[in-house]
């Protein structure tokens, strides 16, 4: 059987080194938080190759959640989708977009929303559209509070 990571007298004395730490006010709570959020944003922070990538399935449940909660505008998730879109055709644009729009850029109207989406085919927004209801709706049934609310 081989050692784990982390033993119990690890545990002990790095527990022992902290607080020594504390005592000596060489640390401070927010510089531990800031320590864990260093150390978490090198682990996680980065999203690898796809599913050969061993965090990726932990990505696709944080960006989920992400969405669900508001983190993104509708308009930024136009955005995403249109370049997820222009990414599957091989760069060019759907066949049904205007065609003078240029093929790299997001147009975007008077309202700020981008509007480079108007030739997309109804189901496609459709289907974007209901995967992000089943999203919210798993989100909502596995915490009390809604993400659509301010805390």
């Amino acid at each position: 059987m081989s050692r784990p990571l982390t033993t119990d007298s690890d545990i002990v004395r790095t527990s022992y080194a902290l607080l020594d730490e504390v005592d000596a006010g060489t640390t401070t709570a927010a510089n531990l938080e800031a320590e864990l959020a260093e150390t978490m944003r090198a682990e996680f922070g980065i999203v690898g190759g796809g599913s050969d990538d061993p965090l990726w399935s932990l990505h696709l449940d944080v960006a989920r959640q992400f969405i669900a909660a508001g983190g993104l505008t509708s308009a930024e998730l136009r955005e995403w989708l249109s370049v997820r879109l222009r990414a599957e055709n091989g760069g060019a644009r759907p066949e049904n977009a205007a065609p003078d729009a240029p093929a790299t850029d997001v147009a975007t109207s008077t309202d700020g929303e981008p509007d480079d989406l108007d030739g997309l085919p109804a189901s496609v927004l459709t289907e974007a559209e209901a995967a992000a209801e089943a999203v919210i709706e798993r989100w909502r049934r596995t915490d009390t509070t809604d993400p659509m609310e301010e805390p």
